[in-house]
């Protein structure tokens, strides 16, 4: 079995049994078992059931940085929201649990060091940090609403919001 294979497997099981049970109540035994691979490599893979999601945040949240460079135009941020919307759309299942969960704060970190990454910029005023983070939270927020939603709206119909609300605040030309 090839690694990828392995961990996909991982998650998979975690996620079919956050659907049944409370993530606290989760043991590495019943996903190990569920996944069909043995504990050793569980811990091969992940230190903790945290990890496995916040592994998987990171890769669905670092898939729009390769879409954002396949699909560049002038407005990075509408592409950015756009890809965001897009990407984490296809994962609403998860999504969902997580929230579920109460484990919103590994998407917020996730989100918080992906957009950082994009949009900061090595001599960021404190005043520019502060309104990059505000963004970072009013983002996480409305997409926690779009998803819970039933994600009706398009991502460009989302991100056409993002860019206007932030247009709106003067935000987007200092990032752009």
């Amino acid at each position: 079995m090839s690694n990828s294979f392995i961990k996909d497997c991982i998650v998979t099981a975690l996620i079919d049994l956050m659907k049944e049970k409370d993530f606290n109540q989760i043991t590495i035994t019943e996903i190990a078992n569920k996944a069909g691979v043995s504990r050793m490599a569980y811990y091969r893979y992940y230190t903790s059931k945290s990890d496995i999601l916040n592994q998987y945040i990171d890769e669905v949240i670092s898939s729009v940085n390769i879409s954002i460079k396949l699909d560049y135009s002038e407005n990075k941020m509408y592409v950015y929201f756009r890809e965001m919307f897009e990407q984490l759309g296809k994962h609403r299942e998860v999504g969902i649990e997580i929230l579920k969960a109460n484990l919103g704060e590994l998407f917020l970190n996730s989100l918080t060091k992906n957009m950082f990454a994009i949009f900061g910029k090595e001599n960021m005023t404190v005043r520019q940090k502060y309104e990059l983070h505000l963004v970072i939270g009013g983002f996480a927020s409305l997409f926690v609403h779009w998803l819970m939603g039933g994600c009706n709206e398009s991502s460009d119909e989302m991100a056409q919001i993002c860019c206007e609300i932030l247009s709106y605040n003067g935000f987007i030309n200092t990032v752009e």
